[in-house]
């Protein structure tokens, strides 16, 4: 074994200093903490690797692999968590695709499908870099709805009016101008 000299040791000591810097620094209030302490050692090729996430979603998505599809897309999310149109992205896999009348037959379980998707924006919103984009996602979904599927939630068609008038609202109070269009044009 090599003797530690002053040299190696302040070697060793520097990387310690350096890996438990990255490893240890406190997540920004804007980031939810990675499910995985790993990712936090990616720093800025994290964005590169969340590109390769939605890639590999894509084509797993294409392929029909649903529960392969939906893990890839939440694992592209926790790497880049500030990214909007992430959050939108396996919100609509959800909500309109796997929720269609097309893809599932029984209503509770699309209605399962649809407010996963659902819920899955108003997680990002505590994320995402624009909030009132997902808030406003929301409504938009809830209107999809309307002529689709208006009976897929209890209440129907006035339920689901009702729940995208509450997310446009939410979506102009955290600043979409879309969305306050959207109520103005509504009145």
């Amino acid at each position: 074994m090599k003797r530690l000299t002053p040299r190696r040791s302040g070697f060793l000591l520097a990387l310690l200093l350096a890996f438990g810097s990255i490893a240890l620094a406190p997540t920004p209030a804007n980031r939810p903490p990675a499910r995985n302490p790993f990712l936090r050692l990616l720093g800025p090729a994290a964005g590169l690797a969340s590109d390769l996430q939605w890639v590999r979603y894509r084509a797993a998505r294409d392929a029909g692999s649903e529960a392969r599809a939906i893990s890839l897309a939440r694992s592209a999310i926790d790497l880049e968590p500030t990214r909007t149109d992430g959050w939108r992205v396996l919100a609509a896999h959800l909500a309109l695709d796997l929720a269609s009348p097309e893809h599932e037959a029984e209503r509770t379980r699309r209605a399962g499908w649809f407010e996963a998707g659902i819920e899955l924006t108003r997680t990002g919103e505590r994320w995402a870099d624009d909030p009132g984009e997902l808030a406003l996602w929301r409504g938009l979904l809830y209107l999809s709805r309307l002529e689709v599927d208006p009976d897929l939630l209890d209440g129907g068609r006035a339920e689901l009016t009702r729940r995208a008038e509450e997310a446009f609202a939410e979506a102009a109070r955290l600043g979409s101008a879309e969305a306050l269009a959207l109520i103005e044009r509504g009145r």
